[in-house]
């Protein structure tokens, strides 16, 4: 199908200040979250985005993939796609694609491992899917799925033409997030799939996701 998305594996302690960057410099406190997001080329390239951070703070890595197969899988990685695909678990759409990440790629969920995300294909053009999506670990040596988690609470979808008038369209969407205290790779892929902002409210906090970038608000 062609389109291009980001996803990310993330390890978090909640903190004010990181920020987005593709070399290894630490960001100045009093930095937004997330301050610049990904280029044209930045996403042609499949470059790797690093958010780094000081003190006790947010780290996360991204990604670019592809929906589909990509022929520059391991076989491994391919395994692990099957084995993810064979789980029972609750379809939000009739179709759902495949992204894997190898454990010893930047991003990657380590050595040994293999994270697959299974993501719903969208049915309505106007409708986003925000629910649905599940991150899979599946060990590279054995084939076997060690981590399985859904990330978000059902099959939630945000509309685009909330007033279902021809032509209209919105700027931002507004989300109920009560799974962690920040938001999540679905969050990210919605927002950067659909090119809408994303106002994500946690427990306490209020975030916003736009284009590859999540500050805090609040």
């Amino acid at each position: 199908m062609g389109k291009r998305f980001i996803l990310g594996l993330l390890t978090v302690s909640l903190g004010a200040c990181a920020t987005t960057t593709t070399s290894q410099t630490s960001p100045q406190a009093g930095s937004p979250l997330m301050a610049q997001g990904l280029s044209a080329e930045e996403k042609q390239a499949r470059q790797l985005v690093q958010i780094q951070s000081t003190g006790n703070e947010i780290v996360r890595l991204y990604r670019m993939e592809q929906y589909g197969e990509d022929p520059g899988y391991s076989p491994a990685a391919r395994r692990a796609r099957q084995a993810a695909l064979r789980l029972d678990f609750d379809h939000c759409t009739k179709d759902y694609t495949t992204v894997a990440l190898e454990g010893d790629s930047l991003g990657g969920p380590g050595p040994g491992l293999i994270a697959v995300y299974l993501i719903p294909e969208p049915e309505n053009a106007d409708l986003v899917p925000i629910g649905g999506f599940y991150r899979v670990l599946v060990d590279s040596e054995s084939g076997d799925v060690t981590h399985f988690r859904e990330l978000g609470n059902g099959c939630r979808t945000l509309s685009l033409n909330p007033t279902h008038q021809d032509g209209a369209s919105v700027s931002s969407l507004l989300v109920n997030h009560n799974f962690t205290p920040y938001p999540l790779e679905n969050h990210v892929f919605a927002s950067m799939t659909y090119e809408v902002d994303l106002v994500v409210m946690t427990n306490g906090v209020t975030w916003k996701v736009d284009n590859g970038r999540i500050w805090a608000l609040d």
